[in-house]
């Protein structure tokens, strides 16, 4: 029988069992520093007063440009990548 822990998790489990979400705060910023930077400096900016401006706006909708191109880069290069295995 396993242990569990006062929350009702089980605190034996294999590694091939453990989720995505089981990871630390810790863990999630050691990953991936840049979208963990991303997230803070934008919650920071609204939490701030950030929106209220009329600057802050634009350099929301710029910086929302540029995540936009390169995701779309992304995906179509992914895309044509992919097409490219066959």
């Amino acid at each position: 029988m396993d242990k569990s822990t006062a929350n009702g998790n089980s605190t034996r489990r294999s590694d091939s069992q453990s989720r995505p979400e089981d990871r630390t705060l810790t863990e999630l910023v050691q990953e991936q520093p840049v979208v963990s930077l991303a997230i803070a400096a934008a919650t920071g900016f609204v939490l701030g007063g950030g929106m209220r401006a009329r600057n802050g706006v634009a350099l929301l909708a710029l910086i929302g440009q540029i995540a936009m191109r390169d995701a779309l880069g992304n995906i179509v290069s992914g895309a044509l990548g992919n097409s490219h295995d066959g």
